[in-house]
């Protein structure tokens, strides 16, 4: 899930289901990473950031609590978007309520001095 809304924050323009894919081909190749032990990735493991982020076993089980992880946050951030103030008024809402405001502004009568 966290990856998900990293790539949110990394990437907000982007589709939401793009970032959730890109996500979940991240953490499998994280995960089929483990496989792998050769002396530098085992020497990186060995740190804590290392082991952090790369992990240390390989467990096919987890492929499927990152799908799962990953469908759940792309469905939250899809279902509580209404919350983020920048999609909240989308640019098609807001050039329409200024298009209306201009609208309005350019029917007022004109003032007559014919004095």
């Amino acid at each position: 899930m966290m990856i998900v809304w990293w790539t949110g924050v990394i990437a907000p323009s982007v589709q939401l289901r793009t970032r959730a894919l890109g996500a979940l081909a991240l953490c499998v190749a994280v995960e089929t990473s483990q496989r792998y032990h050769t002396p530098t990735l085992d020497l990186v493991r060995a740190t804590v950031p290392g082991h952090l982020v790369l992990g240390s076993g390989f467990d096919p089980r987890d492929f499927v609590s990152y799908a799962a992880g990953v469908i759940v946050a792309a469905f939250l951030t899809q279902r509580l978007s209404w919350l983020n103030p920048a999609r909240r008024g989308s640019s098609t809402n807001l050039s329409g309520r200024e298009a209306a405001s201009e609208k309005h502004q350019d029917r007022k009568p004109a003032n007559r001095n014919d004095g």
